[in-house]
């Protein structure tokens, strides 16, 4: 056992490593095109392994491009095609591993791509379990007026952060099926990539000016990516690694009068918060927080009057610009009464995916807290009436017709008819739920392990499942 231990970590791992044990880090480049076999940083369990794509969505790498090393350059790569030069090469910081990467037109007139991508190349695809927990996917991407920031985190809630100093015009998630003209069910993502230039129109928020290259232009950008140990240090982290401001509030949206705290960090006390409401705008003062000669805090609070949408900028020394949105809700009773009367207007369907009839989750509830002349009635008959179309109401087994390898559909049919026995106080509604249940934890369905399976399949987290017993890919 020892010796098989022993040959294991012998295996030699391709590319140049850069980092090393005592940053805490490493990174391996492949020397042949500039992408990343894999990352590698310490954390509180050792060292914990960000595994990247070895195919067509490896990285980093400009979509389209092969680069190829530039000689006596060590860890840079080049490649020109129609007249557009692209580069990337890649420098250690003392923490984390930073990519620079840039394009230069040398043509005659204006390069306006569709997009000009950056792929990132992390492998998120969680095809099997228990192999998926080792994953990382593309949790959060975020693109300011001049910066952008963002992290991978996988199930086992291990992080890789990164950001670029400079603005980026967009983003995207990679599917297994991009591209592909066929339909096809393809839930998972591949990967996750920047596209540094993108042709308009894009969303306000993101940078306006990132669609084209002028003859004789160049941009250059520069991706920061390490380990982060906890979710609550990835934005004071970020700031550190980019130099720009980043804002946290405790919560996003409130009720009128309720207080909203807001962190935002930055490497300096120069930072100016301006917050505009929906009827005015002035500047917040906040006070300044130090746990540290390298941790700034500059800590606000405001308590919005009025119901809408209030934005929070931060505006550091250097220019960058961070910001934030809080939205200031009605009365939670105010939504359920306008989903309660859509659903009246529009009655759920019956079909063999329980997406089509989740309404009656709102119905039934909405009833429980609203009564009303009439209406709940009507679809509380409607449900009776067509539930034998999804599960035979004498033996409790899933119709042939309503796909059974579905199971969620059957879990959310308990989940409504619980709402109407809250709701109505009528016990055979339970009686029904729990002979759905006992559907549900039948040893076809879950398994000892706890898990529920689906012809096989582990179906516990019903998007990303893979078959048993040869891996093939089902999502």
């Amino acid at each position: 056992m020892f010796l098989f231990f022993m040959f294991l970590v012998c295996i030699p791992i391709s590319g140049k490593e850069l980092g090393g044990f005592s940053l805490g880090w490493k990174a391996y480049i492949n020397e042949s095109d500039g992408t990343i076999s894999r990352y590698e940083f310490l954390s509180e369990n050792g060292w914990e392994v960000v595994p990247f794509r070895e195919d067509s969505m490896s990285g980093l790498a400009w979509e389209g491009i092969s680069l190829f090393p530039v000689p006596e350059r060590d860890l840079m790569f080049m490649a020109e095609k129609d007249n557009i030069h692209y580069s990337i090469s890649y420098l250690p910081e003392k923490d984390h591993l930073v990519a620079i990467c840039s394009l230069t037109n040398k043509g005659y007139g204006d390069f306006e791509p569709k997009r000009a991508r950056l792929i990132i190349g992390v492998d998120s695809e969680m095809k099997t379990y228990p192999q998926w927990d080792a994953k990382f996917f593309p949790t959060l991407i975020r693109c300011e007026k001049n910066f952008t920031w963002g992290y991978f985190m996988s199930p086992r809630q291990k992080i890789l952060a990164f950001g670029s100093e400079e603005p980026v015009a967009s983003y995207g998630m990679n599917y297994i099926y991009e591209g592909s003209l066929e339909w096809k069910w393809g839930h998972q993502i591949k990967t996750a990539s920047l596209d540094l230039l993108h042709c308009l129109p894009l969303p306000e928020r993101h940078p306006q000016n990132m669609n084209k290259l002028a003859p004789g232009e160049s941009r250059v950008w520069r991706i920061h990516l390490g380990g982060v140990e906890n979710l609550s240090d990835v934005k004071n982290k970020l700031s550190h690694w980019l130099n720009v401001p980043t804002i946290e509030c405790d919560r996003y949206t409130v009720a009128k009068n309720d207080s909203v705290y807001v962190n935002i960090y930055n490497k300096d006390r120069d930072v100016v918060l301006h917050i505009s409401g929906p009827s005015k705008e002035r500047v917040l003062s906040y006070n300044v927080v130090s746990k540290s000669k390298k941790d700034i805090v500059c800590r606000a609070v405001f308590l919005p009057k009025e119901e809408g949408l209030y934005t929070i900028k931060a505006i550091s020394g250097n220019g960058k610009t961070a910001e934030a949105k809080v939205y200031v809700r009605k009365p939670w009773s105010w939504y359920m009464r306008k989903a309660k009367d859509f659903v009246s207007k529009n009655p759920p369907l019956f079909s063999n995916a329980c997406e089509t009839f989740y309404g009656y989750y709102t119905a039934f509830l909405g009833a429980k807290y609203f009564p009303d002349n009439g209406e709940s009635k009507i679809l509380e008959e409607r449900f009776n009436r067509t539930l034998p179309l999804i599960i035979d109401t004498v033996t409790w087994v899933p119709n042939l017709e309503s796909l059974p390898h579905r199971i969620q559909n059957f879990s959310a049919l308990m989940g409504m008819l619980v709402d109407l026995w809250e709701t109505t106080g009528n016990s055979s509604y339970l009686e029904k739920a729990s002979h759905i249940g006992d559907f549900l934890c039948s040893d076809k369905i879950q398994w000892q392990d706890g898990s529920y399976r689906s012809r096989g399949v582990h179906y516990t987290a019903v998007i990303l499942y893979g078959k048993v017993n040869d891996g093939i890919s089902y999502g």
